[in-house]
């Protein structure tokens, strides 16, 4: 059975959590980017009703070797500065807000990395 994780950065205020994969065994994966384009609140008067709107790109299909890492690069740095997918060996285009759904061929395959920052 089939796993979808997200490979993301979650905001709570000052502090960030990143979301990061290291690859267990060799498999292919398939990457569906979601493009932060911008936000809203549907209800003005409520903090709670934010939602986001995405585009959705299909990265297609990696090959991952035992060892490689599916992570956001620039974690820590700034929002104007890019923040680009690393997905064993290469990179694909990406900003803060953006969130990566990843299809894994089950759990087995990945194991979950989690990093705290402090954005200033």
């Amino acid at each position: 059975m089939t796993s979808i994780q997200v490979c993301e950065i979650k905001s709570a205020g000052p502090y960030l959590t990143s979301v990061s994969y290291k690859i267990a065994k060799d498999c292919s994966v398939k990457i569906v980017r979601h493009k932060w384009l911008k936000g809203y609140f549907e209800d003005p008067d409520d903090l709670g009703s934010w939602k986001n709107l995405y585009d959705i790109i299909d990265l297609g299909e990696f090959f991952l070797k035992t060892g490689d890492d599916i992570d956001i690069q620039n974690k820590g740095a700034n929002s104007s500065i890019i923040k680009p997918l690393k997905i064993g060996d290469s990179e694909k285009e990406g900003y803060g807000s953006d969130k990566y759904y990843i299809t894994f061929p089950d759990e087995s395959y990945f194991s979950v990395y989690y990093g705290y920052l402090v954005d200033h």
